[in-house]
């Protein structure tokens, strides 16, 4: 008998899957929820390798948008921050990409959490391969 073989995708394509938006009939975008499991890790603090696994998120950025039929607003403190932010005009920039990490928003528990994108070992089920 021959063992199978786990599907996988490399991680570029993995990172699109969190990226993925719909547009529905009037032309708004959709966030399309994913699932996803990643390693942590604090080198700062010596704590890490834990598995953490979540279940129907979207990337924090996207969570204004319009998901399965919810409006998803944001939190009172977080929409008190953009509105200091558009009266001041000093936004702060995210380094998500200099630091290969992206928040991911959790819609059940509505909880925000940060990943590092080479830690990421599956999404939607798929097993994620580095390249």
């Amino acid at each position: 008998m021959q063992p199978t073989l786990e599907r996988t995708i490399p991680r570029a394509q993995a990172l699109a899957l969190l990226e993925k938006t719909e547009e529905d009939e009037d032309g708004n975008l959709i966030a399309v929820p994913f699932s996803i499991t990643f390693m942590t890790l604090d080198i700062n603090r010596d704590t890490g390798g834990e598995l953490i696994t979540m279940k129907n998120c979207v990337l924090a950025k996207n969570r204004g948008l319009k998901i399965k039929g919810l409006y998803l607003l944001a939190k009172k403190s977080d929409s008190q921050t953009v509105l200091k932010h558009e009266k001041t005009k000093k936004a702060k920039q995210s380094n998500e990409w200099e630091n290969k990490t992206r928040n991911i928003y959790c819609i059940d528990s509505e909880s925000i959490r940060k990943c590092n994108i080479e830690f990421i070992t599956r999404v939607n089920g798929i097993k994620v391969r580095p390249s």
